[in-house]
């Protein structure tokens, strides 16, 4: 494998390019659950404010109090905006990169042809067994998982091993994704973990891992209302 930091991109192998963009697909992930850290960092700290300012009618009063909350939340819909701002521009990234990634098919991998061969042998009944092992050697690879989805279709099979829970649609995916940013994550009352999930879809898809719950309150609210009892 080449050392990504001293070979020059051109000079890689088109395996290598692919783990390129991969990695950098995972760098944006990661920055992206920095971001949303903070986010939650930010909000809870606004709330434990906020509350702690209602609370103390007995030292100050109700003007100052309200002048209080209304700096505390002016503060903490600026970090959002800023943080907002952050998490556009690393998905943007990660879809670049996820798009550079797709774009690359590499030739010297045997294991595609051979995939294709087995499936068009097999024919339409080729056993799920069969179909998902040949599925699982290219988790992550939706440009090879397209392409064995096209042929699974060509002989007509019964079963594709599961591929179709492999593959998603990224220009569907970014879109929810950069809409759950805008809409849930500069909000005191947006919900992180829909946002998580929405990124998710992404890693997932790219055979990478991300979090699904940010914010374990908001899974304890939704049980509570969800059984009828009063919430925060």
């Amino acid at each position: 494998m080449y050392n990504f930091t001293t070979t020059p991109y051109d000079e890689l192998t088109q395996a290598d390019k692919k783990r390129y963009h991969k990695l950098q697909l995972k760098d944006q992930l990661a920055e992206l659950q920095t971001i949303f850290k903070g986010a939650l960092e930010t909000k809870e700290k606004s709330k434990t404010l906020i509350k702690k300012y209602k609370n103390s009618t007995d030292q100050f009063s109700q003007d100052y109090i309200n002048d209080l909350i209304q700096r505390e939340t002016a503060s903490m819909n600026n970090a959002l905006m800023s943080l907002t701002g952050k998490a556009t521009r690393a998905l943007d990234k990660a879809k670049q990169a996820v798009e550079a990634g797709h774009a690359i098919t590499d030739l010297d991998d045997v294991r595609l042809p051979n995939a294709i061969r087995i499936i068009q042998a097999s024919g339409s009944g080729i056993k799920y067994e069969t179909a998902r092992r040949l599925v699982n050697e290219f988790t992550g690879d939706q440009t090879a998982l397209t392409m064995l989805q096209d042929v699974f279709k060509g002989v007509g099979a019964k079963s594709d091993g599961g591929l179709d829970k492999q593959i998603y649609d990224p220009e569907v995916a970014f879109k929810n994704a950069k809409q759950a940013i805008d809409e849930h994550l500069i909000s005191q009352d947006g919900s992180l973990n829909y946002v998580a999930r929405q990124v998710a879809v992404i890693a997932k898809g790219e055979g990478c891992d991300f979090p699904e719950v940010f914010d374990p309150s908001e899974v304890d609210r939704a049980v509570r209302q969800g059984a009828g009892l009063v919430t925060e």
